[in-house]
């Protein structure tokens, strides 16, 4: 039985980001294994906390952590995708907001995504005095691991 990575999707303005969280699914299909990602995150919402950030010092980096409170232990998340988005007008719209596909993103490495996150948000966080920009988790999915 083919074997799924289960991932959140994490968003702060233009910038996404995937991120692998050690969690294994078994099912026949994407579709099955879809259907216990959805139990699964339901579960892990009461005791698994994933916390995803941009912080400027010591230099600007991306911070990931994942904290099983039921079990009361750590887990390394891992990033698998960085995105920015590039296009911002898209015709397509639901109740009159547009709707964006994954063609206005573009993926990116680790540098830019930080650059991109430096230029953005480096003076804003320095006015506030932020130290760190925390990422909101907008979504889920399921990657198959015969596919990386």
């Amino acid at each position: 039985m083919p074997k799924y990575d289960f991932y959140y999707v994490m968003n702060e303005g233009p910038f996404i980001m995937e991120v692998c969280t050690g969690y294994t699914i078994l099912a026949e299909n994407n579709k099955m294994a879809m259907k216990a990602a959805e139990r699964l995150a339901n579960i892990l919402s009461e005791s698994f906390t994933l916390r995803c950030g941009f912080c400027l010092n010591p230099k600007p980096n991306i911070t990931v952590k994942g904290i099983d409170r039921k079990h009361y232990s750590n887990i390394q998340p891992q990033i698998i995708r960085l995105q920015i988005q590039r296009n911002f007008n898209s015709p397509n719209k639901l109740f009159g907001y547009p709707v964006f596909t994954d063609d206005d993103f573009q993926d990116v490495t680790e540098s830019e995504f930080i650059e991109g996150l430096e230029k953005e948000y480096s003076d804003h966080m320095k006015t506030t005095n932020k130290v760190c920009l925390e990422f909101e988790c907008i979504s889920y999915g399921v990657m198959n691991q015969g596919s990386k």
